[in-house]
């Protein structure tokens, strides 16, 4: 692999992590504000956990995918 590819290759690599920490600050931000709406409107109902669930799977997901992507020779 010449140069130009291997530097192609890398950059997707970095796009892909970078892609995946924004998408884990939007989790703990996003998380962090559906349990402070729940606790503080409906204390004795518990439901953020459901998103928390869904939304921890899907960045599952996405991380895996990111670390997923390596240099092949």
């Amino acid at each position: 692999m010449d140069y130009e590819g291997k530097f192609a290759l890398a950059e997707k690599n970095v796009q892909a992590k970078m892609g995946f920490y924004k998408h884990l600050t939007s989790f703990c931000v996003g998380n962090g504000v559906l349990a402070g709406v729940d606790l503080f409107t409906t204390p004795g109902f518990i439901w953020f956990h459901w998103p928390l669930l869904v939304w921890t799977l899907i960045l599952g997901v996405h991380g895996k995918k990111a670390a997923g992507k390596k240099e092949k020779q």
